[in-house]
């Protein structure tokens, strides 16, 4: 099986950056373990993660500029950075800021020129002044980490402190993620490169999540699964086809530590008796010690989840306890469950269900041409020209997984085609094709596609978006009217907004144009989509045929919500601005600013 490759649209600027990352990857993806815990990579560790800070900061400055009552960013202090780690390990700003490039230069998004900048700045600049106090700090952070990763001493991760998510909005159930101390995350996601480097050769085509670039082929995404789907409905023609669709029950909560030591030892092996240099055994001690750090029945039900009942009674972590049980009985549960957000974590995801994927392309290369599997991470979709082949190669997926201690969602029969079909996580082989009797519509990782190759994004990550822009107008009425307590009432203006009415109304334009469609500029070709944005996420849409009402209502959903904060702002007596902020600010700024224009 051939990935196909989605080719975006890009200026000889971006291919160059592009080409450069995917050198920079590949020569990392050849280093031996101690390789990944250099000065340079330790440090550029730190860099991703302090831009990742200023990025936080720079979203909480929104509201602190409209307001003086919502505090400074500087006064919060992000839980992975602890005292530990001092954020005095970086030169001041007006040094390094001089190695970013020049506007004329500066190609991809913003975050990875800050990025580079930063690394390029303490890189050089340490080695100038090796006796600045920032210097020095750097230093001994660069030091603990290294010797904590590629000491002799026995290796173990801190207990991670439980963070609970919504998954839906008024739900009230919640999935736990994990939060780790900032050098216990770099250690972390370091022996996870290191590791996906070394056994991503092992893993088969049809595994799509987390994998690692490779020799002119980048890394597959999601947007590679639309594309292989699109090339087999077009190879077997216009013919009914047969979908069936399989998703694993809390899949990181539910993996048992024996599955994953089991799994990723299978393919260390594999890897040693392949290759002529050996998997590093600290890396695996340090992916062992991970697996002890945690278990969902100690952190979460015994720990997290009391914490939360505390807030909310009726909250809940959602976890099968009874079925899992059942499975591997009370001393089981004991080692039950991996945290969510770490990068060893993904790694498992893919060595627990190899055997899975090595079962089901060998069904591929039986039924050569009839059968199409794909997988990204715990979900799953199978593509066939016949029924049969469609049931044979579901049964053999689902007893491969109940084999391993996993659970499935319920397979569902599909009957009629209506709105209940996209509510179903798992279903029995349907056909898909224009008939009556037939479901227009399939869906994976995000994608929908219809039989005759219309393709439009899933519902679920529209409603996604448009929450998204509610919250974000919410909080800027929020800091308008930072004492109202009822719906329509007008309270006295505290002293402390700082803006004038256009002011106000031009940041929060922008600030929703950055999320949708990133930060674009007048003369920019049509068919680039900006990094660091929501359209970039589906960007596999470009130069298809695509249902632009569902990209039309997003850009009435964010000039309803500007309204909003318009119509509140128009009630309010602000402050004047200079008169040069005081023009009309524009009510359309053009199609290229648009959801709908990225794929018109």
């Amino acid at each position: 099986m051939v990935y196909g490759v989605y080719h975006l649209q890009a200026t000889p600027l971006f291919e160059q950056r592009t080409a450069a990352l995917d050198s920079d990857l590949r020569e990392r993806k050849t280093m031996n373990f101690e390789g990944h815990f250099t000065d340079k990579e330790i440090i550029r560790q730190l860099c991703k993660e302090r831009v990742k800070l200023a990025r936080q900061r720079h979203d909480r400055m929104f509201l602190h500029n409209i307001s003086s009552q919502r505090l400074p960013p500087s006064l919060g202090k992000p839980s992975h950075w602890e005292d530990d780690v001092p954020l005095e390990i970086f030169p001041p700003r007006r040094l390094w800021h001089r190695f970013r490039p020049a506007a004329n230069l500066r190609c991809g998004s913003s975050v990875d020129i800050n990025e580079a900048a930063l690394l390029k700045a303490v890189m050089t600049l340490r080695k100038k002044t090796p006796h600045a106090t920032w210097a020095k700090n750097l230093q001994l952070v660069v030091e603990d980490i290294r010797k904590r990763a590629t000491g002799t001493a026995s290796f173990s991760f801190n207990e991670p402190t439980i963070l609970e998510e919504e998954k839906e909005p008024g739900t009230n159930v919640f999935r736990p993620l994990a939060g780790v101390s900032l050098k216990d995350k770099i250690i972390d996601r370091q022996t996870a490169r290191y590791l996906r480097g070394a056994l991503d050769d092992f893993l088969h085509p049809s595994c799509l999540a987390f994998r690692c670039a490779r020799k002119q082929r980048p890394a597959p995404t999601i947007h590679d699964a639309l594309e292989t789907l699109m090339a087999f409905r077009s190879t077997l023609g216009s013919k009914t086809l047969y979908v069936a669709e399989c998703d694993i029950r809390g899949f990181f909560d539910c993996v048992p530590h024996a599955l994953a030591q089991s799994s990723v030892e299978a393919l260390v092996a594999q890897h040693d008796s392949e290759r002529a240099e050996k998997v590093d055994k600290r890396a695996v001690e340090i992916f062992l010690a991970y697996l002890a750090a945690y278990s969902f029945k100690r952190n979460v039900r015994e720990g997290a989840e009391k914490a939360l009942k505390a807030k909310n009674p009726r909250a809940k972590f959602k976890w099968p306890e009874a079925e899992l049980l059942d499975l591997h009985g009370s001393a089981g549960l004991e080692k039950i469950g991996v945290p969510q957000g770490g990068a060893l974590s993904c790694l498992i995801a893919n060595a627990a269900l190899h055997s899975v994927d090595a079962e089901i392309e060998r069904l591929m290369r039986q039924f050569s041409g009839k059968l199409l599997y794909l997988r990204y991470c715990d979900d799953m979709i199978l593509v066939a020209s016949e029924r049969s082949i469609c049931e044979e190669a579901l049964g053999a997926y689902c007893e491969r997984v109940e084999n391993l201690g996993l659970l499935i969602h319920q397979r569902k029969e599909v009957g009629s085609y209506s709105k209940e079909f996209y509510s179903g996580k798992s279903h029995h082989p349907y056909p898909w094709g224009p008939g009556k009797e037939e479901m227009p519509w399939i869906q994976f990782v995000g994608y929908q596609i219809r039989h005759d190759g219309l393709v439009r994004v899933r519902l679920r990550s529209l409603k996604k978006q448009r929450r998204r822009m509610t919250e974000i107008a919410d909080q800027v009425l929020a800091t308008l009217n930072p004492g109202r307590k009822r719906k329509g009432e007008i309270t006295a203006l505290s002293k402390s907004v700082r803006r004038s009415a256009r002011q106000i109304e031009h940041r929060l334009r922008q600030r929703f144009i950055s999320l949708s469609v990133g930060r674009r500029q007048l003369g920019q070709p049509s068919g680039v989509i900006m990094p660091m944005c929501w359209c970039n996420g589906f960007r596999g849409l470009l130069g298809r045929q695509v249902i632009s009402g569902s990209f039309k209502m997003l850009d009435r959903h964010r000039n309803r919500q500007i309204a909003r904060v318009v119509r509140r702002l128009n009630s309010l007596h602000l402050p004047k601005g200079d008169s040069r902020d005081e023009l009309e600010v524009l009510r359309y700024y053009g199609t290229p600013f648009s959801y709908w224009g990225q794929f018109h």
